[in-house]
């Protein structure tokens, strides 16, 4: 098993997104406050997907070593008036 951490972001602000979903393949986990997160998993391969209450989802495919740090940049949805 290994160590991957990251952030989830504004893409725009560069604000941190609490409470938002990601898995990591079948593993899954909430951002903390502060927006980061982490998980344990073996090495390999994975489809990163990350959603939250206001933001567009995002699908990435994404190689996992020991030290693994993922930036997740997310785009606030636009509603039009």
């Amino acid at each position: 098993m290994v160590r991957v951490s990251g952030v989830v972001l504004d893409r725009y602000s560069g604000d941190p997104i609490p409470g938002a979903l990601i898995h990591l393949g079948p593993y899954r986990t909430t951002s903390r406050s502060d927006g980061t997160f982490e998980f344990d998993v073996p090495e390999g391969t994975y489809i990163l997907t990350a959603s939250a209450e206001g933001y567009s989802q995002i699908t990435r495919v994404v190689d996992v070593v020991e030290g693994t740090y993922l930036t997740v940049l997310m785009t606030p949805i636009v509603t039009l008036l």
